[in-house]
């Protein structure tokens, strides 16, 4: 103890088990509420209502755990407190937000009918078709040849084609 003095030194081995879990149980806030951050930019990245409930379970157990309660109660906590979220909330959620898919202006054509202004053929990979004003590479379904100025009915797209079939006569009274 030459030139120390009565200074005692304190070795990360000096803390008894409670006084490390005191100290780590000090830290608990601070990670909880990262974890609430990180579940709302998950969310926010998402339209989904995934992590939303994850997010608000993490706020209560931060304050939970500036009561200093032992960790496994605060994760016992995040977990009750989620799974309630998500058994009692989400369905009115989900019931009462416009989460609907949104129909894409390429699914505007579903069912449609337009002009042939190339000949389709399959096997050379040719073929347009107008619609609404708009040119879309096209493709019979059936894998026929579609002469020009044929009406044609849009059966579904596939990336930027349209895979079509000719379009039935219409009887008008």
């Amino acid at each position: 103890m030459i030139g120390y003095g009565n200074i005692m030194t304190i070795t990360k081995y000096d803390y008894s088990f409670y006084e490390r879990s005191f100290i780590m149980l000090s830290y608990m806030p601070y990670i909880w509420i990262i974890l609430a951050v990180v579940f709302m930019v998950i969310e926010a990245t998402t339209v989904q209502m995934v992590s939303v409930w994850f997010a608000i379970s993490a706020i209560i157990t931060t304050i939970i755990s500036t009561l200093k309660v032992p960790i496994v109660v605060q994760i016992t906590v995040f977990v009750i407190v989620a799974v309630l979220l998500l058994i009692f909330t989400r369905p009115f959620v989900k019931k009462y937000l416009n989460l609907k898919k949104q129909r894409t202006n390429a699914d505007r054509v579903l069912e449609q009918i337009g002009k042939v202004t190339e000949e389709i053929d399959n096997v050379r990979g040719t073929g347009r078709v107008m619609i609404d004003g708009l040119l879309w590479t096209a493709r019979a379904k059936d894998n026929t040849i579609i002469p020009i100025d044929t009406e044609v009915k849009v059966e579904r797209i596939d990336g930027v084609k349209l895979f079509v079939s000719k379009a039935s006569l219409r009887v008008e009274s």
